[in-house]
């Protein structure tokens, strides 16, 4: 189960990702990224502290790469994502209630 707290982080990771150099991630995640960009309420994928923000776009980022990805790339996705976010300056923390990531205490990042 711990494997799959930590796909949590992966939730609300990554529309930033569209905006961004992409080659970092395995490529059984690249669509993931793109087909889940419209679901997060944000105006511009280059937006990034909306898109790492945005808990329904990584919803889908989490289950598509769940049923994309092995293990490996799963957690490859997950270190991408965490490390791309926090350079946007909304870090993330595995475990947030029922697979969905938490904020790190005081984020500023809002949708």
């Amino acid at each position: 189960m711990q494997f799959k707290s930590i796909l949590a982080a992966l939730s609300v990771v990554v529309a930033f990702v569209t905006a961004q150099d992409l080659s970092g991630l395995p490529e059984c995640s690249r669509p993931c990224f793109y087909a889940a960009f419209p679901s997060s309420g944000c105006n511009s994928p280059a937006n990034s502290p909306c898109v790492c923000s945005s808990a329904v776009f990584g919803e889908q980022i989490r289950d598509c790469t769940l049923r994309s990805c092995s293990p490996t790339d799963q957690l490859a996705t997950l270190q991408w994502s965490i490390a791309t976010c926090a350079a946007a300056g909304v870090p993330l923390s595995v475990g947030g209630p029922h697979g969905v990531p938490a904020h790190e205490a005081g984020d500023a990042g809002k949708v």
